[in-house]
């Protein structure tokens, strides 16, 4: 380890937050990511202090770590001066929401360095920074980093609690049990997976070196204590008394796992994730799984590495998580996150073995020839994630063609970035007084003196109820004049994409009224109505995810605008 090697580390470090905070308020307020009111009411809960907050579900839906962090970071007290302009407005919306994201971001950064500690064990300088430079430009980890969810955070307090095990191993120091503990307390308190790290504590001491295992068994179970306290803090919903649907619930049940309100359903394991998984990394990381295999084809010998008690507890835990994940039927692209950093030790390694033979500045030339293509994407995907989405553009149309005083209505899925009218705020309650409808619940919030003006009578289809939806597949048509609105705006969801409730208001669209205005991310409108949002495993269709983002002009689902004839 030497300065130029930690100052290298250092700037790939700070690329990597850069990358990862490029766009952090992307499609905020508008529309927000499905898990994000969990994070987000957990800190709700902290911020006021509330007595039994375990009695709501969202709270024990993930472990508190990230929750508390960003309660301590931040304080949501509302502003004492109204803000000057809609901007302003829509910031402070946003604001709460982003806090999350930003916390989650940073944290996520850390994988950064646990990879290279990693690498470091079994590459040369050069391509152990090459493998952290990798996991920075992940676009799989960039992609999902910077939205309200655990997954990036957990990954990579994860993989530092395998560095953790390895340096056990190794040395069996005191402080090398407690480092251990810690970090397995910040990867189980970051998210439930977390707990996929035991099996490589397990095998750390089970492969400790000599002066290792002189060490007694009380510093194991200073290990285990701290995990231990960990859990009651991070977990204190699961202590408490259920009392129903709440976050306290540990339970199994007609072949279904209820882990405080993750419903696993254990007959879906059977295999049908390890698709999901392969078609995740090709589609989001192809670059780095492409390397990955070569320096899996590479690596086949037929004697056991040299470091191969430490190449055990990295496949203790990453193995088993992959069977688990790829087992699951129900898996989605996020789960693939752990086995980012092993693919980057991977594709670095394929790097080194090509360059090996070369002069000492070619090698370096190579190394950098393979990061390139990685560097690039992740660059475009930070631009794009900057510029204004497809929902903030057909705001702008609606601002610049249509009178105030028109009946606008909007497909539930979003909110558009503009003010609403008293008399819209009122009839939208039904459907968007919720937690995923920040711009709503602000709005609503607010004295009538102090929402921003002009305000546009925009109103959310009505589709909360059995009869409402009935209403629209039976007669879409007929459903679209009930609404009595002169125009309509809608995110387009293609044949194949779920609920069908929400393509069945196109069809009564196209018959009676017209099209006047359609925003796509792409650069070129090929007729694609596939978004780019917050995932789409929800689709039974999907694009090569990285090249088309990296070819986009923003984000966003595909918008349309249209005219209901009277």
């Amino acid at each position: 380890m030497n300065q130029k090697s930690l100052a290298l580390l250092f700037l790939i470090t700070a690329a990597a937050l850069a990358l990862r905070l490029s766009g952090v308020g992307s499609l905020l307020p508008q529309m927000t990511e499905s898990d994000s009111r969990v994070i987000h009411q957990q800190v709700e809960h902290l911020q006021r202090g509330d007595e039994h907050p375990e009695r709501d579900r969202n709270y024990g839906f993930y472990p508190l770590l990230v929750a508390k962090i960003t309660a301590c970071c931040f304080d949501d007290a509302p502003p004492r001066t109204p803000a000057a302009d809609l901007e302003e407005h829509l910031q402070r919306a946003s604001a709460t929401h982003e806090h999350v994201r930003i916390v989650g971001a940073i944290l996520s950064v850390l994988l950064v360095p646990a990879t290279w500690l990693l690498a470091r064990w079994f590459l040369s300088a050069g391509a152990a920074l090459l493998a952290a430079a990798f996991a920075a430009a992940s676009t799989l980890e960039l992609w999902f980093a910077p939205q309200g969810r655990p997954h990036a955070a957990a990954t990579a307090f994860a993989i530092l609690a395998v560095v953790a095990a390895v340096n056990l191993r190794r040395r069996g120091r005191p402080i090398d049990y407690g480092l251990a503990g810690v970090a397995l307390a910040l990867a189980v308190g970051s998210l439930e997976s977390g707990l996929a790290v035991l099996p490589a504590f397990a095998v750390a001491l089970l492969l400790r070196e000599e002066p290792a295992r002189k060490a007694s068994i009380a510093w194991t179970a200073l290990s285990l204590a701290i995990l231990a306290l960990a859990l009651r803090w991070l977990y204190p919903f699961f202590f408490a008394e259920s009392h129903g649907r709440d976050a306290a619930q540990l339970t199994v049940g007609g072949g279904t796992l209820n882990l405080f309100g993750h419903l696993i359903f254990l007959d879906q394991f059977r295999g049908a994730g390890f698709a999901k998984l392969g078609a995740t990394l090709r589609d989001y990381d192809p670059w780095i799984s492409a390397f990955a295999v070569v320096g899996i084809v590479l690596a086949v010998r037929p004697r056991l590495p040299e470091k191969w008690k430490d190449l055990a507890v990295l496949l203790a835990h990453a193995v088993p998580y992959a069977i688990a994940a790829g087992l699951y039927a129900r898996t989605y692209q996020r789960f693939a996150m752990p086995l980012i950093p092993y693919l980057c030790l991977l594709a670095a390694y394929a790097a080194q073995r090509i360059s090996n033979p070369l002069p000492s500045l070619a090698r370096g030339a190579v190394l950098a020839l393979a990061l390139a293509p990685q560097a690039w994407l992740a660059i475009r995907l930070a631009v794009v994630r900057r510029e204004p989405d497809t929902i903030e553009e057909a705001a702008r149309w609606i601002a610049d063609h249509v009178e105030p005083a028109d009946r606008i209505v909007v497909l539930p899925s979003l909110e558009l970035p503009l003010p609403q009218t008293p008399a819209a705020l009122e009839e939208n309650a039904r459907m968007s007084d919720n937690p995923n409808r920040p711009w709503f619940r602000y709005l609503s919030a607010l004295a009538p003196s102090e929402r921003p003006t002009p305000a546009w009578n925009l109103v959310a289809m009505p589709m909360a109820t059995d009869a409402d939806r009935a209403a629209i597949q039976n007669d879409p048509a007929a459903y679209v004049r009930g609404l009595h609105a002169q125009w309509a705006v809608i995110e387009v969801y293609s044949e194949d994409r779920k609920p069908p409730v929400l393509r069945s208001v196109r069809i009564g669209l196209e018959k009676v009224a017209e099209r006047v205005a359609r925003f796509v991310p792409d650069r070129v409108d090929e007729g694609e109505d596939l978004p780019i949002v917050y995932q789409d495993d929800e689709f039974s269709r999907t694009s090569p995810w990285a090249w088309r983002a990296a070819r986009a002009r923003c984000v966003g689902p595909v918008m349309e605008v249209w005219r209901i004839r009277s």
